[in-house]
């Protein structure tokens, strides 16, 4: 099987995001109806502008060939991210949001390939900051966002959808050097 990146709408890619996140969530946290609610209006709101060249979607599609020859290879949306780069309000500032990998593709580097491909879009874009919010159990998402540069801002518990979780707030910061060659944020 093969994993390519893909920049852009593609239909059922709202739908295939839910299905991801209730997957992943609902037996964890019980999340269900006002979890799936709130996030297809975001993320609703979200698609309708990603024309606008601040605001970004990754698919990973995982390629799967058919064991004919004369059957197309099968296609499947394995992970997604999008980047909001209105959502705060604020100038500069980009806000990673629904990053998610299914878990059939976990430990295939998908995770990975859709993080660079996002940030690799904020840099791209000139975004100044990018903010985040996680969950405190996802290890290895924290991880990755660590070893991008993201700094924990700050936490708080949220009960928002039933089973109450500690969420954690992320932010990157683009490093630049001033003349003498030092960082400066």
């Amino acid at each position: 099987p093969a994993i390519t990146i893909v920049p852009g709408y593609r239909p059922g890619i709202l739908a295939r995001t839910l299905e991801m996140h209730l997957d992943y969530y609902y037996p964890r946290t019980g999340w269900a109806r006002e979890f799936e609610a709130a996030l297809s209006i975001g993320l609703g709101d979200l698609l309708n502008r990603l024309d606008k060249p601040v605001n970004q979607v990754w698919s990973a599609i995982l390629t799967t060939p058919a064991p004919d020859p004369q059957t197309p290879a099968v296609e499947r949306m394995v992970g997604v991210v999008y980047i909001d780069g209105e959502s705060s309000g604020k100038a500069g500032v980009a806000r990673l949001r629904a990053f998610i990998v299914d878990g059939s593709a976990r430990g295939l580097g998908v995770g990975n390939k859709l993080f660079a491909a996002a940030m690799e879009f904020v840099r791209r874009t000139g975004f100044r900051e990018c903010e985040l919010s996680t969950l405190r159990d996802l290890t290895v998402a924290r991880g990755l966002y660590e070893r991008e540069g993201f700094q924990e801002t700050g936490e708080t518990w949220f009960e928002g959808f039933g089973k109450g979780v500690m969420e954690l707030g992320y932010v990157w910061r683009r490093q630049e050097k001033d003349g003498a060659g030092v960082v400066v944020a």
